[in-house]
This record gives C-alpha cells, sequence and structure tokens, in this order.
C-alpha cells in the first residue's frame, strides 16, 4: 500500500462510478426517511406537558435514525471502496455494534448545531436582524466543517461517541482545503441539485403519463434524496479515510 495525498479529487468521480455499481449504499438513507415519514404519522397528539415530552422524544428519535442511516452508508461506502463490493448484513452489523456511539455523535453534533443556531439569534434579539441571519450563517457552516467527519470517526473509526467530535475536529485543522471543499460539495448538492434533480425526475415520470400525486412526489423526493445521500456518504467516507490514515486503497 503507498503512500498518498490524503485527498485526490478523482475521488469525487469515481465515486459517481462506484455509487451506479453499488446503488445499495443508498439503503441506509431511504429507509431512515421512510422510518422517520410513518413514525411522524404514528406520533400521538397532545398538549402541554405531554407535548413538550413528546417532541423531545421525536427529537432525540429522529437524531438516532438520520444517524444510523448515514452511518450504514457510509460503513456500506468503506466497504466499496476498499473491497469493490458491499456487503449489507457486514455493514449493518458493524452498525450495530456502534450504535450507542454512533448515537452519542449524532447526538453531540446535533447540540452543538443547535447552540450555534441560538448563538445567531441573539443578535437578533438585540435589534439586529441582519446581523443574526449572517451569524446564524457563519456559525453553522463553522459547525458542519469541524465536525463532518464525527459520524465516520464513529461509524467507521469506532472512535467513541464523545471523542468523535474531538476527533473531526483534528482532522478538519489537518486537512482544511479538503475538508472545505467536501463542505461545499455537501452544500451543492443538498441545496441545489437536489432540487433540481428532485424537479427533473418528478417531470420525466409526468412525461410518460404517471399522475401527479403528493405520494409521487414524496417518493420521487425520497429517492433522489437517498442517492445524493449515499453519494455524500462515499465522498465522506475517502476523505476520512483518506486524512486519518493518509493513504489509498
Amino acid at each position: 500500500m503507498r503512500r498518498a495525498a490524503a485527498v485526490d479529487p478523482a475521488d469525487y468521480l469515481r465515486a459517481v462510478g462506484l455509487l451506479f455499481k453499488h446503488p445499495a449504499i443508498a439503503l441506509g438513507p431511504l429507509a431512515a426517511s421512510f422510518v422517520l415519514i410513518f413514525s411522524g404519522f404514528a406520533m400521538p397528539a397532545g398538549g402541554g406537558l405531554f407535548s413538550i415530552l413528546n417532541g423531545m422524544v421525536a427529537s432525540l428519535f429522529a437524531i438516532l435514525i438520520n444517524s444510523l442511516g448515514l452511518s450504514f452508508a457510509l460503513v456500506a461506502a468503506d466497504y466499496a471502496w476498499r473491497y469493490d463490493r458491499v456487503n449489507l448484513s457486514e455493514s449493518w452489523e458493524t452498525v450495530r455494534r456502534r450504535i450507542g456511539d454512533i448515537f452519542m455523535a449524532g447526538l453531540g453534533v446535533a447540540f452543538v448545531t443547535y447552540f450555534a443556531s441560538y448563538l445567531g439569534s441573539v443578535f437578533g434579539s438585540i435589534g439586529l436582524p441582519g446581523f443574526a441571519l449572517i451569524g446564524t450563517l457563519l456559525l453553522g457552516a463553522a459547525v458542519a466543517f469541524f465536525l463532518i467527519y464525527a459520524m465516520p470517526a464513529a461509524a467507521i473509526g469506532g472512535v467513541p461517541g464523545g471523542a468523535a467530535l474531538n476527533a473531526s475536529v483534528e482532522r478538519a485543522r489537518s486537512a482544511p482545503l479538503p475538508t472545505l471543499v467536501l463542505l461545499v460539495v455537501y452544500y451543492v448538492t443538498y441545496f441545489a441539485a437536489q432540487p433540481i434533480v428532485s424537479m427533473f425526475a418528478g417531470n420525466l415520470l409526468l412525461g410518460f403519463g404517471v399522475r401527479e400525486t403528493a405520494l409521487l412526489a414524496m417518493a420521487v423526493l425520497l429517492v433522489v434524496q437517498s442517492v445524493f445521500g449515499a453519494y455524500y456518504a462515499l465522498v465522506l467516507a475517502k476523505t476520512y479515510n483518506g486524512i486519518s490514515y493518509r493513504r489509498i486503497w
């Protein structure tokens, strides 16, 4: 195994090929989305204290499910890069063994993100609404930059949940340029590519005579989100391993 730069820009193109070859990587994000949607329909309604508790439980449940979905995709992506295959049972077993650390890492990221959003809103409360928006965006971007490797650290690296955040900060500081590129790719795929592809896919189905319904729109959105989530898991896993071990396979 030869030494190499932490990140090869061509990996972003290779990830597309791996995704076409191993579409099962998208099953994690897809399953997580379905669970959250249908569990949302099943949540009992209520008011007062019950409503608050229900909201807290729902938030923790969403963090757990999203963390599991992303972690499954990360572990499967790691298998794809290393062995050019995806073993669903082994991927799930790895996630199952590390579920506690994965949940704690996801909870830590969610808490820091919420705290950063709260700090940004403080500017608005003191009469500086413009600075509130700018502050929230900048703090959110900073949190995303430094904690972007927390989930792969827990899911792939087996780093304990609390330490996964520190591990992420260390890796982001050691390789700022690859981390910045990864963050930009995330924002572009999430805020630009996903809506465009979802609209195109929906119009394509309508062109084939498929009747437009809310269920169809939701299904298209979920599939597109899952595919982009799988792609992001591929590049995230590759970048994390490249920075952590300074190696290629």
